[in-house]
């Protein structure tokens, strides 16, 4: 008898385990696999800052999927978006069609977490998928189109202000593409360098904490002579249009 096995999601833990599976199972005619997701790519999520920073192509960092499981016939993919699960069913609900399954992998991955700050949602960015680094880059480009035409000091360098909230991995690997990039940005907008304002809020009173003392102070020390200021010890209150009300 058939056996259904179906895995939602084709991030890292859905691409792993369907090539897992297909090796295990690649000689059972009874098992099928298939792996359903909203995307027909699989999206090199470490990267995300690399094309909020314009330093390389939403397209650099996607895989297609087709490609990726091409020695591995005994997936099928679908590109899908899944709404829900019948579970008594035993039924992926998808927009567009319906998957019986014997076995459910569940692997959508995760959603960036705002803790429940007010305006964060309406007023803040998130780094957490190819969409959010493509908003972030458009608004970084935006807000230095429009310094560009003000000729009000304060509200220029307002618009120059940036800031990144959280030290770890994503958060400093962020600041550093706007250290790189705002040299090319004040060049190609007219700007003056000195107007730009990078920040880091980090409520921990470390930055990095994931990794060796050595390394926190050798990234501290990069941060700290590239002008970033850091704001440490203290968390974020609430996010306003213009504002960012921190926790003191």
């Amino acid at each position: 008898m058939t056996k259904e096995i179906v895995i939602v999601g084709a991030g890292y833990a859905g691409v792993s385990a369907a090539r897992t599976l297909a090796k295990k199972f690649k000689k059972d005619q009874d098992i099928n696999i298939t792996l359903i997701d909203k995307n027909s790519f699989h999206t090199y999520m470490t990267e995300l800052h690399e094309v909020a920073g314009g330093r390389i192509e939403a397209d650099a960092i996607k895989y297609d999927l087709q490609r990726i499981f091409k020695k591995y016939p005994k997936v099928q993919l679908v590109t899908d978006k899944v709404l829900e699960v019948d579970y008594d069913k035993k039924e992926v609900i998808a927009e567009h069609q319906t998957l019986k399954f014997d076995y459910l992998l569940l692997a959508m991955g995760g959603e960036a977490n705002d803790f429940g700050t007010p305006g964060v949602k309406e007023h803040g960015f998130t780094l957490w998928s190819i969409e959010a680094a493509e908003a972030l880059h458009a608004h970084i480009l935006d807000a230095c189109k429009r310094a560009m035409v003000e000729h009000d000091e304060e509200k220029r360098r307002a618009l120059l202000t940036f800031t990144v909230i959280g030290a770890g991995f994503t958060g400093i690997e962020m600041i550093g593409e706007l250290i790189d990039w705002v040299p090319i940005l004040a060049k190609e907008h007219k700007l003056d360098e000195n107007e730009f304002s990078l920040k880091v809020v980090e409520a921990m009173p470390t930055i990095l904490n994931m990794v060796t003392e050595k390394k926190k102070t050798k990234a501290l020390r990069y941060l700290e002579k590239k002008g970033v200021e850091l704001v440490l010890c203290d968390g974020v209150a609430s996010v306003e249009e213009n504002r960012l009300n921190l926790s003191s």
